[in-house]
C-alpha cells in the first residue's frame, strides 16, 4: 500500500474525518452479508474482514451466526483497533496488522467481507 494512503489510516486522519468509523452502517451491512450467505446456502466456519475499522460488522455477524463460526478482523489503524478490540470475545478477535505484511502464509479459506464499495 502506498505510504500516503497508509498514513491516512495509521496517523489518525481517517478518524478525524469519520469519527464514528461508519459504525452506524454496520447493522445494514451485516444484514446484507447474512442475506447473501442465506441466498447462496453458504455456511462458513470462519469469517475474516480486512479493513474492519471499529469492528461492528463482525460484531453483528457474531451475534447472528452459529456458535461454531470464528471471526477475525484486520485493520492497520491504531485508532480503529482501539475501538474494535473492546468488542473482542471468544471466537471474535481483532488484529492491528496489515494482512499483506504477514510473515507466514494466510489461509484464504475465510469469507472476506468488502467494507468499501468498489466501482
Amino acid at each position: 500500500m502506498d505510504d500516503k494512503i497508509k498514513g491516512r489510516y495509521t496517523e489518525g486522519d481517517y478518524l478525524d474525518k469519520n469519527p464514528t468509523w461508519h459504525e452506524e452502517d454496520s447493522a445494514w451491512k451485516a444484514r446484507h452479508v447474512l442475506e447473501m450467505l442465506s441466498r447462496n446456502d453458504l455456511h462458513p466456519a470462519s469469517v475474516c474482514e480486512v479493513g474492519c475499522g471499529a469492528g461492528e460488522i463482525l460484531n453483528q455477524l457474531y451475534s447472528e451466526m452459529p456458535d461454531n463460526v470464528t471471526f477475525t478482523g484486520y485493520d492497520i489503524s491504531p485508532q480503529a483497533h482501539e475501538l474494535s478490540r473492546q468488542k473482542a470475545k471468544e471466537r471474535l478477535q481483532f488484529l492491528l496488522k496489515d494482512l499483506m505484511e504477514e510473515d507466514k502464509p494466510v489461509s484464504y479459506t475465510h469469507l472476506t467481507l468488502p467494507t468499501k464499495r468498489i466501482v
